[in-house]
This record gives structure tokens, sequence and C-alpha cells, in this order.
């Protein structure tokens, strides 16, 4: 790993196309005048780095115009933007620019028709996103990758980009109900929209895009109604993450189908009926958590399988139908885990043997 202040004198280089610095602990002043000489730059990678100064934005990347793709995410900038209407390469493709201090979403970022990633996370963007966002990445096979999450986004608009891969959005205060433009992101991996401000049911036509879907956590919201059957196939699916929303009726058996699931997390909700016994068929459930919601009657696991349940390492059914002590009815049983999943951390105390709630 290098260390110190670079020497960018020696790469002031026309004929430079390509500067990879990523990933090391390089410091020292950098501003836009740097990189003014290097006019055949097409990829400019400097993050996560100890840098420092100010760059804008718009400076940039008019002064390189030949630039497609650039990284500055956790290097230490502060990015600027004057939102003036400056040239941009129409064939950016690639724009990382997490914690960079960024507070509005750049007007330049509308000429970029062939992006297809584009991160903004870690920053200090508020309000809404503007309505023509929907314009980047509209090209070719369109954007595939958005993180836009921990700023203080308020409102988003229509997502049009279909093709999208990852969408993340976590950590925001967006209001209103579910974006029905996501139920046609059909080739969709992960779908991350906790700690918001999301309301209303969750339509069913989010059962219709669960093919695809390895990740989804809508946890911390104020989603009511019942959960969406899951009516497509979902072998992809790992993990399900609904908990603290006002969710009710029972757990939808179709979730059965999702034979690859590792983590159900549905704690703090007002879910009820009795307790479903079909999940220990799931041959990969690590992580089950149904605590502080409204089931009763036995704990029993199916039957269908011979050993339900067979990898679970976190079983949480604590404050079900009032505050019981399970562990005293279980005669002590427990299972004491602590799990990572995708930046998550589920440490929780579960009590196996049959029991009630």
């Amino acid at each position: 790993m290098f260390s110190g202040n670079v020497p960018f004198e020696s790469f002031a280089l026309p004929s430079l196309k390509k500067l990879y610095l990523g990933y090391n602990q390089l410091a020292g002043q950098i501003d836009v005048q740097t990189f003014r000489q290097l006019t055949n730059l097409t990829s400019l990678e400097l993050s996560n780095n100890n840098f420092s100064g100010d760059f804008e934005l718009d400076t940039l990347l008019s002064s390189l115009t030949n630039l497609e793709s650039l990284d500055l995410s956790y290097s230490s900038f502060a990015v600027t933007t004057k939102n003036a209407n400056h040239y941009v390469n129409p064939g950016f493709i690639y724009l990382g620019l997490a914690s960079c201090k960024l507070k509005v979403f750049p007007n330049s970022f509308r000429a970029m028709k062939q992006l297809y990633h584009l991160d903004l996370s870690s920053n200090e963007i508020h309000g809404q996103i503007p309505h023509w966002a929907g314009e980047i990445g509209s090209t070719n096979y369109g954007l595939q990758y958005l993180n836009l999450s921990y700023n203080f986004i308020t409102g988003s608009p229509q997502f049009q980009w279909y093709g999208l891969r990852q969408l993340y959005l976590q950590s925001n205060l967006i209001e209103g109900p579910f974006p029905q433009s996501i139920c046609n992101m059909s080739k969709l991996w992960y779908l991350d929209m906790s700690n918001n401000r999301f309301g209303g049911s969750i339509p069913q036509c989010f059962g219709n895009i669960s093919s695809s879907l390895q990740l989804i956590d809508m946890g911390n919201n104020s989603f009511q109604g019942m959960i969406p059957s899951l009516y497509d196939v979902c072998k992809e699916l790992q993990g399900l993450v609904l908990k603290g929303n006002q969710l009710e009726g029972e757990v939808p058996i179709s979730l059965s189908r999702c034979q690859s699931l590792k983590v159900v997390d549905l704690g703090n909700n007002h879910l009820n009926g009795t307790f479903p016994g079909w999940l220990g068929d799931l041959p990969y459930l690590r992580v089950l958590v149904l605590k502080s919601n409204k089931f009763h009657g036995h704990i029993q696991p199916s039957s269908d399988v011979e050993f339900p349940f067979p990898n679970i390492q976190v079983l949480d059914l604590s404050y079900n139908g009032g505050a019981h002590d399970l562990s005293a009815k279980q005669k002590k049983i427990c299972i004491y885990r602590e799990m990572t999943l995708d930046n998550e951390r589920y440490r929780s105390l579960g009590c196996g043997g049959a029991g009630t709630f």
C-alpha cells in the first residue's frame, strides 16, 4: 500500500489515458488544475485515500473532455458544483462520488446518457431528486447501479431505469408510497429501501419481480397491510427484511418457494396467525426473526422434512401475544449466535423445543 504525497507533476503527460491510484494511503492537496494537462485522460480513480482539497465538478468535467470514468469516493475530497451546464462527455459511463460532501444533485449528470454506475452515497444531498434524473443512463444498456443511500433525500422521481440491478435508497427521509415503477425492474438483484418514511401498502405487483432479486430490505419504514405473495420463481432470493413496519396478516406461504433464503426478518410488525413451521423446510435458512408480532399457538415445525431448520443460527420469537418468558417454558434450550449479512449485524437469543407463543 502506497502512502505519502503524490508527485502529480510526474504524471503530467498528455498521452496518459488511465490513472488508477485508489485504495492506498496517499495524501496531499489536489485541485482541478492538477489534471488540466491530461487532456486524453479517460479514467481517473483516486478513491479511498487521504487527499485534501476541493473539486469543482463542472470545471473538472469540462476540462477533461475525454473522461468516461471518475471515482473520487472516500478520498477526503469536497466536491462542489455551480450547477452550470458545462460540456460533459456524452460517453461517460462510471461515476463514484460517495462521501464527497456533495450537497446537491448536479445538473451535469443530465448529459450522461450512457452512465451505468452512479454512487452518490454518504453525502449531504437534500430535498427531491430532480424529475429529469430518469434521463441518466437512458441509452445502451442503461443505468445498472444506483446508490443514493445515507443522504437527506425526501423524494424520488418515478424510476425509469428498468435495467437496474442494484438500487440503494436506505437511510434517507423519503416519504410516500412504494414506487410502482420498481415493479418494472425485472433484472433487479438488490433492493434496499430501509430506514426511510415510505408508507402505504406494498403493491401486489411486487411479487412479480422476485425472480432475479437476491436481497430485499424494506425495514424500518411505515408500510401497512399484508405481505404480498411471491407469484414468480424466487430461487435467487437470499434475504428478506421487512422489520419495523406495520404489516398485518399471516406470513405468505409462497415464501416456501424461495429455497435459497438465508435471512427472514419480519420482527416488530403486527403479523398474526400460527407459527409458520413450513419455514423449517428451507435448507439454508440461518436467521429467522419473528419477534414483537401477534403470533399465537404452538411452535411446531413442519413434519415434511426429517430435520427442520438444519442451518438455523439465529431464532428470535420473543414478545409475541404478550411478554412471555419463552426461555423458561422451553427449559432454557437456547441458541446464541452472531451473524453478519450485508453489513447488518443480527445478534439475537432464540430458544428451541416445543413451546407456545
